[in-house]
């Protein structure tokens, strides 16, 4: 084995490994940074030089720079986000009924309710009493006013909720045509021999986002 075969095999090993802290530099200053996924490179050992004594490594070589991401792991995040939103979504909707409608609680419908069957009940067990017709006028007013406010709000919160529906469709059709075109990007980046890799990160935040949104499935195919 020659000097220089040697100096190359050390050669590569060093570059490799000044490609490697390139990357780990690069992963370290993205910390924080939405999406992005830790990169690792790849290597794989260069063909052996044969001689009669045997095989010589040849030294290492770079055969690309990949994410460290599991689909598996992204799927379950995937569907756990959609139905936290989901629910989320819902259980709002449900609490700003439940405030609407104010019940359990001493001034609800279901307490001006009461009220007006009680008027009823000393009107009909005292019919000529001073006051109790005007009690069950009163009475039934007071349900017709919390029957109309509760109506009016939940139509108020009906055109609220539609208004919120037909956004997140304009949200969710920004974000498939951005995914398209991401996807555009990374064919062709990819069919050239390139590293897709941040593209890849930004087609996985809209992912996330569009699943989040729909509770779609993600897959990807060639």
């Amino acid at each position: 084995m020659s000097l220089s075969s040697i100096l190359n095999t050390a050669r590569s090993g060093l570059l490799t490994a000044q490609r490697a802290v390139e990357v780990t530099s690069n992963n370290v200053a993205n910390a924080q940074t939405e999406g992005y996924s830790r990169q690792r490179v790849d290597t794989a050992a260069e063909l052996p030089t044969r001689f009669v004594q045997g095989e010589f490594g040849a030294g290492v070589r770079i055969t690309g720079t990949s994410r460290a991401r599991d689909q598996f792991l992204d799927a379950s995040f995937r569907r756990a986000s959609a139905d936290a939103s989901g629910g989320r979504v819902r259980s709002e909707a449900l609490a700003r009924m439940e405030t609407i409608i104010g019940e359990p609680s001493d001034t609800g419908l279901s307490a001006a309710l009461d009220a007006f069957y009680g008027a009823w009940s000393d009107f009909a067990a005292r019919p000529s009493a001073s006051g109790v017709q005007g009690a069950v006028q009163e009475s039934g007013a007071k349900v017709a006013q919390q029957l109309n406010r509760s109506a009016q709000r939940l139509d108020e919160l009906q055109v609220e909720t539609r208004q919120r529906l037909e956004s997140a469709v304009d949200e969710v059709n920004e974000i498939a045509t951005a995914i398209a075109d991401l996807n555009q990007e990374i064919v062709a980046a990819e069919s050239g021999g390139q590293s897709a890799n941040t593209l890849r990160d930004q087609r996985d935040l809209k992912l996330d986002r569009l699943v989040q949104l729909t509770g779609a499935e993600v897959l990807e195919s060639s």
